[in-house]
């Protein structure tokens, strides 16, 4: 099984020989809990990831190499080294079922991988560098001039974004204001025809007057807006 993995580190993962530690009693006591591989970084021998590989177990094996893993993340006492565990079922239909790949956690957690998404060699070290840095409190993205550059991407961020809700906001209100001014007219209009036709109006003229006004007024301001707005 352990030859299985091996051929997928060389030839699918792509890594170097020299990352791949395959005699891991060099670093590990030999036991039920040694990797069956131990990934370095073949230019500074730097503890990438241990891999551990099981048969056709079922979850409570997957779960206790899962926990031999994050024990030798502890005898390594690096925090930035992953874990993996690989199970090889041979009387799988697929692929899939033959091999499969899952990264390990804090408290033996396990999330399953596909051959695809297996980190290479540039990715653990990528992974290493940024946990060592997130350990360190130290942002590469805003070190220096963090409170600068924070400040002035939330004011290009934000400031179109709060004009953009506020316009939106003063057009609705526009709009309300210029079918308010057609509801006054149409009132005023109702109120002049049924004095006409003989009935009794409901308006007097002094607010016949007013409602006129105030609808000039509503349908004046939504035209100025959206003049605004086109310009």
């Amino acid at each position: 099984m352990e030859e299985v993995v091996y051929q997928f580190l060389l030839q699918t993962a792509g890594y170097p020989r020299a990352s791949i530690v395959s005699d891991t009693s060099l670093v590990f006591e030999t036991g039920d809990g040694q990797p069956a591989y131990l990934i370095v970084d073949p230019e500074t021998a730097e503890p990438l990831a241990v891999v551990h590989v099981v048969g056709a177990v079922d979850a409570s094996g997957l779960y206790a190499a899962a926990h031999a893993a994050e024990a030798n993340k502890d005898i390594l006492k690096r925090s930035t080294v992953q874990g993996f565990v690989v199970r090889i079922d041979f009387k799988g239909r697929t692929d899939k079922e033959k091999i499969q790949f899952y990264q390990t956690k804090a408290e033996g957690e396990l999330y399953p991988l596909s051959a695809s998404t297996f980190p290479d060699l540039d990715s653990l070290r990528v992974g290493s560098k940024l946990n060592r840095v997130i350990a360190g409190g130290i942002s590469p993205i805003t070190s220096g001039s963090s409170y600068k550059s924070s400040t002035s991407v939330d004011s290009v961020a934000h400031a179109p974004v709060d004009e953009e809700l506020h316009g939106v906001e003063t057009r609705k209100a526009s709009r309300l204001g210029f079918w308010l001014g057609v509801l006054l007219i149409l009132l005023a209009v109702a109120d002049i025809v049924a004095g006409k036709l003989g009935g009794v109006g409901w308006l007097e003229t002094s607010h016949s007057v007013l409602f006129v006004g105030a609808a000039i007024l509503f349908i004046a301001t939504d035209f100025k807006q959206r003049a605004s707005v086109i310009s």
